[in-house]
């Protein structure tokens, strides 16, 4: 039987280790690990909190084809740059839904490349969520480390975020989505406690180092794999493109913003942003659906507050003046969607009653108009704010 060693890299630059079955473990630098294994490929765990995963649908032919049209799924349900991203796809590309999973570029650089330059081979590059046991039906698995929660709800799908933001989750999911049980592995005894109201609990302490844990419990999954790929290329064929954009096309009517553990979790997100900002969101967009990834708008904050100076009109500046000209507007008939924010840029999805409503909404902001396109006699368009 091959020899399957299970890598964690660790915020110090350093490494733990461990084949699969809990053999052998082990921590130090690269090329500490390099001489411990020898020629043996690996499988890189990388933190959960850092990963983005989503169940869609994408009607491909092939494994090739959905892995092409796998980055205009995501598109609209990231804050910054797609092409900045890190994907890689679960299934066989033909089954769906399929699970996509997508992580900063530089993140996994920075974990990988001293691991290269240690001539060591890296077979596989997953979430560590996906290394806990296979939940059974009804059952979720977790590992609590400090004040931080590590999920693994499905086959191919986990998520990891402070305990409280996880509690917040679980309460908030419909109950058909809510687990009956949660079988918890906490690391140190001083964790918070996690105990989300109507759900069993079974706690029980680890007695040995996390790595050894998850390469007892790891099932060999690799999916959804992140090492190499996945990012949308310029380069392709015009063949190519129009072929990933009509099964993106195809997925979003499928797919109909049915991502029923993406919505959850921003809910609670919002939540958490409501307090922190003290109800700012719900205040100037009381018809916003959707809002994208608002931890990462608040973390924008307070860098901005922070900083000398910043590259772009900050957030709440851009907040406030989208508000106001919607006031001024007096509606007009325009619905907000989803915004998000990222280096002084803001992307808004709204739907108006008519093309010269849109029209005029964009220049009276001095926005670029992306799209505009009619679904169910509205007219839904996407615009970038901030731009030159």
């Amino acid at each position: 039987m091959a020899r399957e060693v299970l890598v964690m890299p660790s915020h110090d630059g350093t490494y733990a280790w461990c084949e699969r079955g809990g053999v052998g473990p082990g921590e130090g630098s690269a090329a500490e690990l390099a001489r411990c294994i020898g020629r043996v490929g690996v499988t890189v765990c990388l933190p959960a909190d850092s990963i983005g995963s989503s169940e869609v649908r994408i009607p491909a032919r092939s494994r090739a084809q959905a892995e092409q049209a796998a980055p205009y799924v995501i598109e609209d349900e990231i804050v910054g740059d797609v092409d900045a991203l890190q994907i890689g796809l679960g299934g066989d590309g033909r089954a769906t839904p399929h699970v996509v999973a997508w992580v900063e570029r530089a993140a996994v650089q920075a974990a990988l490349t001293p691991l290269h330059e240690a001539g060591i081979t890296i077979d596989h590059v997953i979430s560590n969520a996906l290394a806990l046991p296979l939940p059974k039906s009804g059952t979720w698995q977790a590992v609590q480390r400090g004040d931080a929660l590590i999920v693994r709800h499905a086959a191919l799908l986990g998520f990891g975020c402070e305990t409280a933001l996880a509690e917040a989750i679980v309460e908030r999911l419909p109950d058909s989505e809510r687990p009956s049980r949660i079988e918890l592995v906490r690391i140190d005894d001083h964790a918070p406690a996690f105990a989300p109201a109507g759900i069993e609990i079974d706690v029980a302490l680890a007695d040995r180092p996390f790595i050894e844990q998850l390469a007892d419990t790891w099932d060999g999954n690799t999916e959804p794999d992140l090492a190499g790929g996945g990012a949308r290329s310029e380069g392709a064929t015009p063949r190519i493109r129009i072929a990933a954009a009509v099964l993106v096309a195809l997925a979003l009517v499928l797919h109909g913003g049915s991502l029923w553990w993406a919505a959850s979790e921003l809910e609670a997100q919002v939540e958490n942003l409501r307090h922190t900002q003290k109800t700012l969101f719900s205040e100037s967009f009381p018809d916003v659906r959707r809002i994208v990834d608002p931890l990462a708008q608040a973390r924008q904050i307070v860098g901005e507050a922070e900083a000398n100076g910043n590259n772009g009109p900050g957030f709440l500046e851009q907040l406030f003046h989208v508000a106001r000209e919607r006031e001024r507007a007096g509606n007009g008939g325009i619905e907000f969607r989803t915004l998000g924010y990222a280096e002084g840029v803001m992307n808004l999805t709204l739907d108006a009653d008519s093309v010269e409503g849109v029209e005029r909404f964009g220049d009276t902001l001095g926005a670029q108009i992306l799209s505009a396109e009619y679904r169910e006699e509205r007219v839904v368009s996407r615009m970038r704010v901030g731009e030159e």
